[in-house]
């Protein structure tokens, strides 16, 4: 290799800085892979690369010397990247009754760390010979560990399971089709329990539960979640059974949220009731592990908010964007009073916000047109609310959100309790209005008398922490609305305690001839990175 060769790979390789950025963003997707799609990935890691790159040859410029420049800028690309982490975990630090979660205490210890690591490695009187090497193989090995480990998962997760079928799925015998109910699955997430809400979120929702009452529906009103977690709790359901019993003996990571979605999107009341004739409506839900796109009939509202621009930045940028600039230093800008206000003010007409609100509209208006759908029809609805994001006040105006559009919940949500417990009551308010007609359009253009199930997949998470069961109001979290209409009005095989595992046992064997024995009503706990590590909770949330 010539002299000028050697000099070329020299400086390509003295630009390894831009690798801790790029490990930014792997690391974070990685952490959420189960949430996005493969395409989100490429921007912002080709941005965060380039951006590195960038900043690495200005610091080697201003710095006269590659070493030096390179030392700067590794210790400001970790500080700009781990900011938003910092500022999370001062959040959980209380001292005298006040939490450490502000910017002037996260850009107090940010700065000082970043000012003395410049201070040291930008002297001219000290080279680092030794650090620097060892920062570039970090570098190397941190991009190719985190690469490695996603590349894991997604084959992971591309593996299906494949649930025991507990009923029979094959041809049906002769069946009276006109005598088959329209099944309805509405699923409305971290929709609380009366006494529950009553007792954490001063919200009396009585009045709610008389009416469903007056409409026929029977209120399982010590009912509790099987699992704190969406994915799981749908699989479970939807499955009749535990997921436990789904993917055996496994403990997987995020991926084992994946490949439970596509049991969810697969599941055996489907096949069952596929078998029998059913067609499935289905509906977009904004939340890529719910939405069943294969459905025989798929419904969305008319709109691409996948990619849009954003109110603040004038650019256009994708929810995971959103998620990793929170993570930056960008979030002390993005949070600056004058700034924020701006972005309060502009997130009402943001198109990430406007979408959310949108489909939950639309999905709740167009149950009555399922109905009048021939031949026996399945709906699976999924609204994401009153879960997060809070997009409604009590009236239905929208929210002048404070932040970036995001569907974290429990101590993710990024806000304190109080606000957690003031937005969802008042989304919870408006969210009441909208169901009450849409269930009475369902039982008026009914032609076929319909079977509903309206439940929560779990409760809210203004004092839930994902980490940690014992830091949890585990009532607060696994108790949710539990309801049934069945157009008999026989409810003799249903009881107050029932939980969503056991709801289709019923269905099936009330008006399929089916002999399901009830499982054993239990609730699990688990953590986000870690979902099918469980701990079961039952004793603790009644």
């Amino acid at each position: 290799m010539s002299r000028r060769d050697r000099r070329a790979a020299e400086a390509v390789l003295s630009l390894y800085p831009a690798l801790f950025g790029a490990f930014a963003v792997l690391s974070l997707f990685a952490s959420n892979f189960d949430e996005l799609q493969l395409g989100d990935l490429a921007r912002p890691l080709l941005i965060s690369l380039g951006v590195g790159a960038v900043l690495t040859a200005a610091c080697q410029w201003l710095w006269g010397d590659r070493r030096r420049g390179s030392l700067v800028a590794s210790g400001t690309l970790i500080a700009f990247f781990s900011y938003g982490h910092l500022l999370a975990g001062l959040s959980g630090i209380q001292i005298s009754g006040g939490s450490l979660g502000h910017h002037r205490f996260a850009l107090m210890a940010m700065g000082l760390a970043w000012l003395v690591w410049i201070l040291r490695t930008g002297s001219r009187r000290r080279q680092h010979p030794a650090l620097g090497q060892f920062l570039q193989g970090a570098a190397v090995v941190a991009v190719l560990v985190s690469g490695t480990g996603l590349l894991w998962r997604w084959r992971a997760a591309a593996t299906p399971l494949r649930p025991s079928i507990l009923a029979t799925t094959g041809e049906a015998g002769p069946l009276d089709v006109a005598a088959l109910p329209d099944i309805y699955y509405i699923v409305l997430d971290g929709y609380g329990r009366q006494d529950i809400l009553s007792r954490y979120y001063h919200y009396d929702n009585s009045p709610f539960l008389t009416k469903l009452g007056e409409l026929g529906f029977y209120v399982a009103d010590l009912s509790t979640a099987n699992y704190n977690q969406t994915v799981l709790s749908l699989a479970a359901s939807l499955n009749m059974q535990y997921v436990q019993d789904l993917v055996g003996n496994q403990t997987l990571g995020a991926e084992g949220r994946v490949r439970l979605a596509e049991a969810l999107k697969h599941s055996q009341v489907r096949a069952f009731l596929r078998a029998r004739g059913y067609e499935l409506v289905a509906f977009e839900t904004g939340y890529s592990q719910t939405e069943i796109r294969d459905a025989e009939v798929f419904w969305g509202p008319e709109s691409d908010s996948s990619r849009d621009e954003h109110p603040l930045l004038g650019q256009q940028i994708s929810p995971f964007e959103s998620l990793l600039l929170s993570t930056t230093g960008l979030r002390a800008v993005l949070d600056f009073d004058p700034l924020r206000q701006r972005l309060a003010l502009a997130s009402v007409g943001d198109p990430h916000f406007q979408a959310h609100r949108v489909r939950v509209r639309y999905t709740l208006a167009s149950l009555g047109t399922a109905a009048e759908r021939p031949g026996p029809t399945f709906v699976i609805a999924h609204l994401i609310s009153p879960h997060p994001p809070f997009v409604f006040e009590a009236n239905g105006d929208p929210v002048a959100n404070q932040g970036l559009y995001s569907l974290a919940d429990a101590d993710a949500f990024g806000g304190a309790p109080a606000e957690y417990v003031a937005l969802y009551r008042a989304q919870l308010q408006y969210l009441n209005t909208l169901v009450i007609p849409a269930l009475e359009d369902i039982l008026q253009r009914s032609e076929r008398p319909p079977v509903i199930l309206l439940q929560g997949d779990h409760g809210p998470g203004a004092y839930f922490v994902w980490d940690s069961a014992e830091d949890s109001l585990l009532p607060e979290r696994m108790s949710m609305l539990n309801a049934y209409y069945f157009p008999d009005g026989d409810y003799a095989a249903l009881d107050p305690a029932i939980s969503p595992v056991n709801s289709f046992r019923v269905v099936l064997d009330t008006y399929f001839g089916e002999t399901l024995p009830r499982l054993p009503d239990r609730s699990f706990f688990s953590s986000w990175d870690r979902p099918l590590d469980l701990i079961e909770v039952t004793d603790q949330v009644r």
